[in-house]
């Protein structure tokens, strides 16, 4: 209306949300392959050792290596996010830095999704305690998988809450 104050709309910069920042792909062995499907061969490592023989003596057979076929198949992932070119042109931040950095997020929760799937299928194994997970993480596993304890929120949270004889708290964080 005439005679009104104009007050300018100010566009603020947006903040972003707080994210699980979560990546189980430092678990897994990334392969690149040609094809979109086909079977990769997993060896099987060994607790054999090698044999000790005398110069120039024949050399002896070492232990025959298992091998495992592992199916895989190809899924091609893709979509867009609409945004116009005026919002990019008249954003005073980078929009598209802001979009690179959504579409990344949603590849890592795309990834930790499709690796828990796997994680899932996972032999279970039963453990009293604290002194179970160190008998199965010690005893039970080879120490060249380099085991690593992935869990819910929900059992980290039961786990973080056992208490010694003393009332401190088994788990500390490891400030190394």
């Amino acid at each position: 209306a005439e005679g009104e104050a104009i007050i300018p709309v100010e566009l603020m910069t947006p903040k972003e949300a707080k994210q699980d920042k979560t990546d189980l792909t430092s678990l897994v062995n990334i392969v690149n392959v040609k094809n979109a499907s086909g079977k990769w061969s997993v060896v099987k490592l060994t607790d054999q050792e090698m044999n000790t023989v005398e110069e120039l003596e024949e050399n002896p057979e070492l232990a025959k290596p298992t091998f495992t076929k592992v199916n895989y198949e190809i899924q091609t992932r893709r979509g867009h996010l609409p945004v116009s070119q005026e919002f990019i042109d008249d954003a005073d931040y980078d929009v598209m830095g802001l979009v690179a950095k959504q579409t990344k997020n949603q590849e890592r929760i795309t990834k930790n999704k499709e690796i828990a799937k796997v994680l899932k299928t996972a032999t279970s194994k039963s453990a009293a305690g604290l002194d179970g997970l160190k008998d199965i993480l010690n005893v039970e596993l080879k120490t060249y998988y380099n085991a690593t304890i992935v869990c819910t929120q929900s059992m980290f949270a039961a786990l973080d809450k056992i208490k010694d004889k003393d009332g401190r708290y088994m788990l500390q964080t490891d400030i190394t």
